[in-house]
């Protein structure tokens, strides 16, 4: 894998997280709560997905299938969060969590690699999805997360 991909995918990861904090910061709590149609999410239900989206893929990275037994995603769609302050710990959680397997990626980007592979056991066959190849620094073509902006 090219080493550049690194540094690159973290800097995008932290302008979508400096992007919603901005958002946030201008609203009214009632705008973080309010669905702006009939049938359409509110940013506070939107934050509820992508956190549980955040910890299930990002925990155990490369060592286990991305979507966990454990995850409520049906419940994740649900308006129940009380408050911003409630809201900002989902978001938190996500983000540390996704910023806690990139650090494992850049102390061991060897074995990213060769676990994203195709037939390199769950986590190969999981990051199959949504991958492109990338000519590595040996030559070889290896398998990054596409990142769409």
């Amino acid at each position: 894998m090219s080493m550049d991909f690194l540094p690159s995918a973290r800097k995008e990861f932290a302008y979508y997280r400096q992007l919603g904090e901005k958002t946030f910061a201008q609203l009214p709590d009632a705008d973080l709560f309010r669905e702006p149609a009939p049938g359409s999410n509110s940013i506070a239900v939107i934050v509820k997905h992508l956190h549980g989206n955040m910890r299930s893929r990002w925990t155990d990275f490369l060592t286990s299938d991305g979507e966990k037994p454990w995850r409520q995603r049906d419940a994740e769609f649900e308006n129940d969060l009380r408050d911003r302050a409630e809201l900002m710990t989902l978001w938190n959680e996500g983000w540390t969590c996704l910023f806690s397997a990139y650090r494992g990626a850049v102390r061991a980007p060897s074995t990213w690699r060769r676990a994203c592979e195709p037939g390199r056991g769950a986590a190969g066959a999981e990051m199959r999805t949504g991958m492109e190849r990338s000519p590595g620094e040996d030559g070889r073509c290896n398998r990054v997360p596409k990142l769409v902006r």
